[in-house]
């Protein structure tokens, strides 16, 4: 149990999606939450607008489980934010929780594709700027496993995720705003005068 919060709302426990496979990925998103409003000086997250790349789905097969579960996502609503997720597979139990996009984020974190392109058919609470921008798990992720699955070609699977993290960062610039909180597994970053700064 983290201290000052309760990773596990009564919804969520009602709704099924806690349970001994997916109580880590609650306990790690809680952690992420509480961090960004600690930095953002909030006492909830109510109205705050998130977007979380490899957000999480019914499919875990990819990262080795069954499911793995947008915690982060589900936590964050239950506080009245406005949340948008991506992933490779659907979770059809997010409506009327938070807006579920269902793609294949590579070509956009390869810099094929404008991540924007994704998110011009959401309602206008969930469209850019964003307050919070998060992809936790994506990059980690990003297993010899998933390529595979996705056919892509690379022989370093390693710098191909470096690669697509410094694209993310790059787009998250022209997805966030100034005070826009940036945040992977490795890196916190504050947009300031349209520039990376790095929490301190």
């Amino acid at each position: 149990m983290l201290i000052g919060f309760n990773p596990h709302p009564k919804s969520i426990i009602d709704s099924g999606f806690l349970n001994d496979r997916t109580i880590i990925s609650f306990n790690f998103a809680g952690s992420a939450l509480e961090l960004v409003k600690l930095r953002m000086d909030l006492a909830s997250l109510s109205g705050v607008k998130i977007l979380d790349l490899g957000c999480g789905s019914n499919n875990g097969e990819y990262v080795g489980r069954d499911i793995w579960p947008p915690a982060l996502l589900l936590l964050a609503a239950n506080e009245g934010a406005f949340g948008t997720g991506i992933d490779l597979f659907d979770f059809p139990e997010s409506e009327g929780i938070y807006e579920h996009i269902t793609a294949n984020l590579i070509p956009y974190l390869s810099g094929e594709q404008k991540l924007e392109e994704l998110l011009v058919s959401l309602p206008e609470e969930n469209k850019p700027p964003y307050d919070v921008i998060v992809s936790t798990m994506f990059f980690d992720r990003l297993s010899p496993q998933l390529i595979a699955m996705l056919s892509v070609k690379t022989d370093d699977v390693r710098m191909y995720a470096n690669k697509m993290r410094k694209n993310f960062l790059q787009q998250a610039l022209e997805l966030g705003r100034n005070g826009t909180l940036i945040v992977t597994s490795s890196e916190k970053y504050t947009i300031e005068n349209n520039q990376m700064v790095e929490w301190s």
